[in-house]
């Protein structure tokens, strides 16, 4: 519930959920890595879309784009990853809020050794 409050979203899942799914029925999207307290693996995230059968063109292009951009994120690869994002902002306020990571990197560049994992303050 916490985590859903941060990307602005309604069901989140972890990969094993997604993989326990199936592929056919559901429009999932990968949402970011993040750290959880008492893992010392990063959790990678995944927000439902919608069903797959019902899922409108916005949504299909979310579920396209979004992986790119998130990619050349890890990557250290900003640039890009702004303009991917930036093409998805008007229709993803997950896009917006890398966006906004990615405007606070311009002030406060990660560090040598980031590897994008998101360290939510509260749940």
């Amino acid at each position: 519930e916490g985590i859903n409050k941060i990307y602005g979203t309604w069901i989140i899942a972890s990969a094993s959920t997604v993989e326990a799914a199936g592929d056919g029925e559901f429009l999932w999207r990968i949402l970011d890595r993040v750290a959880v307290v008492g893992r010392h693996e990063p959790l990678v995230i995944f927000e439902l879309l919608n069903f797959r059968a019902r899922a409108t063109d916005d949504q299909l292009q979310i579920a396209q784009k979004f992986p790119l951009a998130l990619d050349a994120y890890f990557q250290r690869d900003f640039q890009a990853a702004a303009k991917m994002f930036e093409s998805l902002s008007l229709i993803d306020p997950v896009a917006r809020l890398f966006l906004k990571r990615l405007e606070d990197f311009r002030f406060h560049p990660p560090e040598r050794g980031w590897t994008g994992v998101f360290k939510p303050v509260s749940k």
